[in-house]
């Protein structure tokens, strides 16, 4: 049971959780309360109503076996409850012959709970007698007892057919068999019937005892409440394992319990819906409760004497105690075993000394704490920045304690290494701490930590190395004892060091009692210091000489020496005694020197005489590396290592390859020191790569891979990253790739098939699914992939194609040995074309939020020339976790005929492939941004947008000086936020229909924001891009008016009708003379209507068959109608293209009046029903200033659209002349539309837009006739 899933309430611990109840709440067995059970608000089956048990007087001389209660009340009592929550009918009376009727209650929880502890109860009580209860259950269910003592197990399995009947079964819990998972006590050995049994039950008996002493064999609340009271129990909540029927714990000390001599508790769970303590188990199983008060014992960090307080906490090397100010800043923290024998710990105290308070000599951080007697904590306790963290075992006894440590000072000589022994045990009180030479034997060149005797140190000839005593103790103390210290420092001679503990006695049957010597190794080249705690333990009373280590100094060959440690931790039975004279007798049944060492020897530091003379210290680090093809995935076995900078020569890979060795280490591979380091990687056939690593000895074994390209001159791109998440996928997109004709380039399978993508909207781009298994397997290369895209274009010679390679799913996972190896995915792009190709990173899945980027990955550009050269010019990083879309950058590709000689940058390479019709220049273009937003999924359909831009007035293009900018950027990142030249993207055709220009924008509405043309009125206009329903291209018309001074009304539709006409009738016209002008065509002639007799007005016939511009003049004013369009929905010949152009009327010099405009879709004769108006219609009014001395500018005023066109004619609105200029407040009123004003210069006048909007079902030219 893990502790973060219960709440406790334990004196030791404090009050982390209580389970409140309303007023004084007793279980279902509250007999020796003396009182009814209250109510229980929620899913209970407590009742007030209910029968306890009959009580026995309050004397021990009334009760049975000092019990109050007897197993016959109890098993009544139960029946009695099960009977009332169940409602069943009222008994039949005495006649038990007739069966009583139930009344089909409805089997719930409540009732199969009460059920299930009437059978539990009624079971306990097979064998014994109990009359009152034989009765009572006929009296309810007829010839189910047979009123005969004792009750028997067949009357009991009879009684089960009758619950049956009631309430058999409840959601899968079975109401009247299942009763051993809800014992009110635990199983005793009195009720054992195997040896499996008894070995199983943790009591010889079981009650529990209330303060009057008085013994009961169930748990209640108020028997808890007692041991509550007595620091002997504690309770909590089940929190996360909690079910419908328990959610409460209760844990106390029992001492018929025969676990209770290791001070564990015996543990229930409350049943709210029984009122019922049951039977869980023992808490060193459970590890519900960390200590009670019983249990503990008191611990200090001093000595506390009557006058005095000793600090515990000495230096390790002066023997000289921490001061009072250092003992302030010390913390702890004590862990011992979880309870299940694996291994974990558990943090059972923790804190600062300063914290603890004050001992009764006011020293503060000596104030007591609580530990648990008998018992191995693991310690760790920091001293402060002067010394090392030390960390070992600590036993407590039965007895309180002073917790004794010698900590390291931090302050070590350089490449050196420190050995500590201290012990607490008052018997012996002298150990010595030894160190054996390499092959030395008792007698000879043994230093042992007494400076009166032996050899206090050894010194090399030239000060290279030494080693020395620098703390003895002869035990002095009453609770503390050491420390002894040593270190070991400089170039140490090769051979293994024996590091020894022994009682100093003459008596060589000796022992080292008390079991917590303890011997701690330190090492200057290790961050914490402390490299490792041996405590005796219990074997000390096996010997008096123990084995604790041994340090192994091993030449590489190279000149680098490695120190390592390897623990022996054995007795050496028997062992020589030694004199106080020094003298040793005796021998050792087994040297030091053949004391095998118990698993691996593992590396404290290294060292090597640098060229300078310097002495380098520090780690190595054991690291393999293995190179692979990036195309191919094969290991290159030709491939060699040399660490630039480094004297070590060149390493062959295969040669020095990590291998298990079958106990958890290796073999194999290369030792190198802690830090950064540059490789250089090569191999037969590939381009040299430079690889930086950083070793850190938590890394060992430290592995890598690198993966090399073929030196074959082509471009390729390389996503590698780390463990997580398991699959990145590496998509490569060709965005606007035109062939050498200009047109767009069609991509396709190897099989001339359109490509997989993840919608089949989509555009083709490079990616895992283009095959079943994505790879490019082969003996030799070239190899041929699986997974690519190739251009249909017409020169065979020079083919794009783009391929995945490698596809790696499986980052993170080891492989056979042990060893993660995470490979890369690879793009190889040959014979681009001209155009932009996209890279793109995406967490796998793309349609799922989770899993994202979670470390750091790398994407790096190879440029090739296409022939043979090869090299790095980029590696992007995405160093922060979080996102789904990567957009590395781009290569973009261009045509540099004319300025090959521009194509040096360091992030460009000018191709050399003959077979290429032109010379190109690769550029990478680094753009390293998570997509979000818009941009979040950036594989989106596309389309081809073609636009191009005409005179509205002349009908003559003028793309080659327009140029927009859109809401959106285009596909292209090169023209991202940029203003879009249609003179570098105009359309034009091809041969075979194909057609050339246009840009591509992802699926969706798109506003061209501004439009512009010198000379003309900017404009805006939308797009609705969809990716599936464009094939090749897009095309858009753009019609754009003068911008000098006119007033002109233009006419858009769609497809259908293919011809609508645009009418402009003059109505109340006078001149300035006040007489009705005399309307002309352009040659002075009379113009022509539909009818004769009608007024005039400007129309496509106005000169009968004649083509426009054609003019209704009267003076100078002047209507013309500049184009009449007649053949929408019709494809241009030339351009191969639908161009549906607009109608134009210009207005000039008018006089006073109003000048209708209507459109109609054309019939012949004109009041023919059909055609009508089919298409939305759009009618764009630019009212001009008349000025023509060149400051004349004309403006867009209204924009009349007819989405839903009904009949057959249309009043789009009225040109209203007025004599007077316009006034202020009315242009101002202009917000207010459809009203539009513009003062003219020539004449001075007004010209007023009024929108109708009105349909005109007749003919509206009839009444003018």
């Amino acid at each position: 049971m893990r502790r973060q899933y219960i709440s406790a309430r334990c004196p030791a611990l404090g009050i982390l959780f209580f389970l409140t109840l309303a007023g004084r709440v007793c279980g279902w067995h509250a007999f020796m309360d003396l009182e009814k059970v209250p109510p229980v608000g929620g899913n209970t089956s407590l009742r007030s109503d209910i029968e306890l048990p009959v009580l026995f007087e309050r004397n021990v001389a009334s009760a049975i076996d000092g019990y109050l209660i007897g197993n016959c009340s109890i098993a009544l009592a139960s029946m009695k409850k099960a009977i009332l929550v169940c409602d069943v009918s009222t008994p039949c009376g005495d006649n038990y012959d007739v069966p009583c009727n139930l009344k089909g209650r409805l089997c719930d929880l409540k009732c199969a709970t009460s059920w299930n502890s009437a059978m539990r109860d009624i079971n306990d009580l097979v064998g014994q007698n109990c009359t009152e209860l034989e009765n009572y259950i006929n009296r309810h269910f007829p010839n189910t007892m047979d009123g005969r003592a004792p009750v028997g197990e067949l009357e009991w399995s009879s009684l089960a057919l009758s619950c049956e009947s009631v309430c058999g079964e409840y959601e899968g819990f079975s109401a009247c068999r299942g009763i051993e998972s809800f014992r009110l006590r635990p199983p005793t050995w009195r009720e054992s019937r195997t040896v499996a049994e008894y070995n199983a039950a943790p009591c010889q008996d079981f009650w529990v005892t209330d303060s009057h002493g008085f013994r009961f064999p169930v748990l209640t609340w108020q028997i808890l409440h007692e041991y509550e009271a007595q620091d002997e129990g504690c309770m909590g909540s089940l929190n996360l394992v909690a079910d419908d029927e328990h959610s409460t714990w209760a844990c106390l000390y029992v001492e018929q319990c025969d676990l209770i001599r290791s001070h564990d508790l015996s543990c229930f769970k409350y049943s709210h819906v029984r009122g019922e303590f049951h039977w869980w188990d023992m808490n060193s199983r459970l590890d519900l409760v960390s200590d009670m008060p019983k249990s503990q014992v008191e611990a200090s960090f001093c000595e506390t004497r009557r006058t005095e307080s000793y600090i515990a906490i000495v230096d390790a090397v002066t023997g000289t105690r921490l001061s009072r100010a250092l003992l302030q800043s010390v913390t702890f923290v004590f862990s011992k075993a979880v309870a299940g024998g694996d291994g974990r710990l558990r943090i059972a105290v923790s804190g600062e000394a300063a914290k603890l308070g004050s001992d009764s000599n006011g020293y503060v951080g000596c104030g007591a704490f609580k530990l648990t007697r008998n018992t191995r904590y693991w310690l760790e306790l920091d001293a402060g920045p002067q010394f090392y963290v030390w960390k070992g075992w600590y036993y407590t006894q039965d007895e309180d304690t002073v917790v004794f440590v010698s900590v390291y000072p931090m302050a070590m000589p350089k490449c050196s290494v420190g050995v500590t022994l201290h012990w607490c045990e008052p018997s012996p009180n002298d150990l010595d701490l030894w160190l054996f030479r390499p092959g030395a034997t008792v007698g000879e060149n043994a230093v042992r930590a007494y400076t009166f005797w032996h050899q206090p140190q050894w010194i090399g000839p030239n000060r290279e190395y030494e080693v020395r005593l620098q703390r003895t103790s002869k035990g002095e103390g009453r609770t503390m004892f050491g420390p002894e210290a040593l270190y070991m420092a400089g170039q140490l001679p090769a051979g293994t060091y024996q590091v020894l503990v022994q009682v100093f006695t003459q008596n060589p049957e000796s022992r080292m009692e008390g079991g917590c010597a303890t011997v701690t190794l330190y090492s200057s080249q290790n961050a914490q210091g402390l490299i490792r705690a041996e405590t005796v333990g219990p074997k000390g009373d096996d010997g008096n000489w123990w084995h604790v280590l041994n340090i192994v100094v091993s030449e590489m060959g190279d000149g680098t020496s490695v120190v390592s440690y390897g623990v022996v931790d054995r007795m050496l039975e028997p062992g020589p005694a030694v004199s106080l004279s020094g003298a040793v007798t005796g021998m050792f049944g087994t040297e030091p020197k053949d004391s095998p060492v118990t698993g691996e020897l593992r590396m404290l530091h290294a060292f090597r005489v640098e060229s300078d003379g310097t002495l380098w210290c520090g780690q190595l680090v054991l690291m393999g590396i293995e190179v692979l093809s990036a195309v191919t995935s094969e290991v290159l076995s030709t491939a060699t290592v040399r660490f630039v900078g480094e004297s070590t020569g060149t390493f062959s890979v295969a040669q020095n390859v990590l291998v298990p060795d079958g106990r958890g280490g290796f073999t194999g591979g290369f030792y190198r020191a802690e830090g950064d380091h540059v490789l250089e990687i090569q191999a037969n056939g590939y381009s040299t790569q430079t690889m930086q690593i950083n070793l850190q000895k938590i890394m060992e074994p430290a592995f890598f891979q690198a993966n090399l390209l073929p030196s074959d001159g082509q471009t390729r791109i390389v996503l590698e990253w780390g463990n997580q998440p398991a699959d990145l996928d590496l998509i490569v997109v060709p965005r606007g790739v035109r062939a050498w004709d200009g047109t767009l380039v069609r991509w396709t399978t190897g099989f001339n098939e359109r490509p997989q993508a993840y919608d089949p909207c989509e555009d083709a781009y490079v990616w895992w699914g283009l095959a079943d298994v994505c790879e490019c397997s082969a003996l030799n290369l070239p190899c041929v992939p699986t997974c690519f895209l190739r251009g249909a274009v017409s020169n065979p010679r020079y083919t794009p194609r783009m391929s995945l390679d490698v596809d790696d799913t499986e980052h993170g996972l080891p492989d056979e040995n042990g060893l993660v190896k995470n490979g890369p995915e690879t793009v190889t792009m040959v014979n681009l074309l001209p155009g932009e190709y996209q890279v793109i990173i995406n967490a796998y899945p793309p349609d799922d939020d989770a899993p994202t980027f979670e470390s750091e990955f790398s994407v790096s550009i190879y440029l090739g020339n296409g022939l043979s050269s090869v090299r790095r010019v980029d590696t992007v990083k995405d160093q922060f976790p979080g996102g789904k879309w990567f957009l590395a950058g781009y290569i973009s590709v261009e045509d540099v005929a004319e300025a090959a000689a521009q194509c040096t940058g360091p992030f460009s390479a000018l191709q050399q492939v003959a077979s290429a019709e032109r010379p190109l220049c690769y550029t990478w273009n680094a753009v390293g941004r998570l997509l979000t937003g818009f941009d979040a999924y950036p594989l989106k359909p596309t389309v081809l947008l073609a636009l191009e831009v005409f005179n509205a007035v002349l009908n003559e293009p003028i793309s080659d000086i327009a140029s927009y900018t859109t809401d959106r950027s285009p596909v292209l990142s090169s023209l991202r936020d940029a203003a879009i030249s249609l003179a570098d993207h105009a359309f034009q055709t091809a041969d075979f229909g194909r057609f050339t220009g246009g840009l591509q924008y992802e699926e969706g509405p798109l506003t061209l924001q501004t439009i512009t043309v010198p000379g003309f009125v900017s404009l805006s206009a939308s797009v609705e891009l969809n990716g599936c329903s464009q094939t090749d291209m897009l095309y858009r018309t753009i019609w754009m008016v003068p911008n000098d001074g006119r007033t002109r009304v233009v006419v858009r539709w769609g497809d259908r009708p293919a011809d609508v006409d645009t009418y402009v009738v003059p109505k109340n016209v006078q001149t300035f003379a006040n007489q009705a002008p005399t309307w002309v065509d352009d040659t002075g002639n009379p113009p022509q209507t539909w009818y004769d007799g009608e007024a005039p007005y400007l129309w496509w016939g106005l000169k009968g068959e004649e083509a426009p511009p054609l003019s209704l003049v009267s003076g100078a004013a002047t209507i013309t109608l500049d184009r009449d369009d007649v053949a929408h929905g019709e494809v241009d010949e030339e351009k191969g293209q639908v161009i549906n152009g607009p109608e134009t009327v210009t207005f000039e010099s008018l006089f006073p009046g109003e000048y209708e405009v209507y459109v109609t879709a054309y019939s012949s004769p004109p009041e023919a029903r059909e055609p009508v108006l089919q298409s939305d219609l759009q009618i764009d009014v630019y009212l001009g200033n008349g000025a023509n001395d060149g400051t004349g500018s004309s403006r867009l005023v209204d924009t009349v659209e007819i989405v839903q066109p009904e009949g057959k004619w249309y009043l789009v609105g009225t040109l209203i002349v007025n004599q007077d200029t316009c006034n202020a407040a009315a242009i101002m009123q202009e917000e207010q539309a459809p009203t539009a004003y513009s003062p003219q210069q020539t004449p001075p006048v007004c010209y007023e837009w009024v929108r109708s909007g009105e349909v005109i079902t007749t003919y509206p030219l009839a009444a003018r006739r």
